[in-house]
């Protein structure tokens, strides 16, 4: 087989076999909303996070590493492919700002900030990241896997895969880091500082929306579907607000409460000690 034959059956066999399950152009069916793909998908979760609380204790420093390097690396290669896909087959907002040379926006979601945060909190197992995964990110994540929105790519096209994987992957490492790094620690200072730069990063984006003209994170308007009866923009923002804030305190109580225990424990030791003594 010669160079040009190679080439025109590798074609083939991608328009045959991968182009209809790449490109924009999908006729298979939408995806379905707790339809058997979607529960399949999140059956998988589940069992994961069955077995990360079931062998966390069990798993050496380099098993840990391991696992958090195969997570971010999950991450950063459907982050990528999702870029690819994005920039070649969606009508994404340009910008002009080299002359003759447009410039295409990536869209700026909260899963996709969590994203990013989630690659670097693995690789570099920072402590402060881990916040505000945690806090800000575990239950959009969940509620993200469970409720996604609804798309014309159903299994199993990749942009199925793009939807569901972020969503798992950040609120599965945000399990794994609670209970398996056992050097990870929620305070209320954590808490606090979760929500303040929650509140940064959200000034960013609405300067960025106001430059683009943009709604990235409905922060200009609200949503259209929520879980949570909104009001009109601008006072939305102030429920933004009051929902993190809640949700944070709900995901510090298990630390409060092993803390607490700690505590007790320490003191009835101190006890028994002084009355030996």
């Amino acid at each position: 087989m010669n160079l040009e034959t190679f080439f025109q059956t590798l074609a083939q066999y991608y328009n045959q076999y991968v182009a209809p399950y790449v490109t924009a152009d999908y006729e298979g069916e939408a995806f379905q909303r707790f339809g058997f793909a979607h529960l399949v998908a999140i059956g998988i979760v589940a069992l994961i996070l069955l077995l990360i609380i079931f062998t966390h204790n069990k798993l050496e420093d380099n098993d840990k590493a391991g696992i958090r390097e195969v997570m971010g690396q999950i991450l950063i290669i459907n982050l990528i492919g999702y870029y690819v896909w994005l920039w070649f087959f969606q009508d994404l907002l340009s910008l002009n700002l080299i002359p003759a040379v447009p410039l295409k926006i990536i869209p700026i979601t909260l899963i996709g900030i969590l994203t990013w945060l989630s690659i670097f909190m693995l690789f570099k197992k920072s402590q402060k990241l881990y916040e505000i995964v945690y806090l800000v990110g575990t239950i959009p994540a969940l509620y993200a896997l469970i409720m996604p929105a609804e798309s014309p790519y159903g299994f199993p096209h990749v942009h199925f895969f793009f939807v569901l994987i972020p969503p798992a992957m950040i609120f599965l490492a945000s399990i794994y880091m609670s209970v398996a790094e056992k050097e990870m620690e929620i305070t209320l200072k954590s808490v606090l500082r979760a929500l303040v730069t929650a509140n940064v990063i959200m000034v960013v984006v609405y300067g960025i929306n106001l430059y683009l003209g943009t709604n990235f994170l409905n922060l200009l308007t609200k949503p259209n579907t929520s879980p949570f009866p909104l009001p009109d923009a601008p006072l939305h923002l102030l429920y933004y607000e009051g929902i993190a804030i809640s949700l944070s305190l709900i995901l510090y109580i298990p630390f409060f409460i092993k803390d607490r225990i700690k505590q007790r424990y320490s003191e009835e030791n101190t006890k028994r000690i002084e009355d030996f003594v």
